[in-house]
């Protein structure tokens, strides 16, 4: 209880002050840099194992890693919805 008390203190006093801030989340980010769009649904991805890959398009497929195409543009979307975040939490 005693480990509680310290951080209420410093709430309560104004100590645990911040200003709002805005932030990018990243998470997860498993490139396959061997993803390619084929017509033979064995080909399409190394990361999805024996696994068929039937619906595979240019923005990958939940069987697959994500292709570097997915990955450049989410950074590029993320760049144009917030431009200057104040930090990036990188997690996954």
């Amino acid at each position: 209880m005693r480990l509680l008390a310290w951080p209420i203190f410093l709430a309560h006093w104004g100590g645990a002050r911040a200003e709002p801030g805005k932030f990018w989340h990243v998470t997860d980010l498993h490139l396959d840099p061997h993803y390619k769009v084929s017509k033979y649904p064995f080909q399409v991805c190394p990361s999805a194992g024996f696994q068929s890959v039937p619906n595979a398009g240019p923005w990958g497929d939940y069987l697959c890693d994500s292709p570097w195409a997915l990955i450049n543009s989410s950074i590029y979307a993320m760049k144009e919805i917030e431009p200057e975040p104040d930090f990036i939490l990188w997690t996954g």
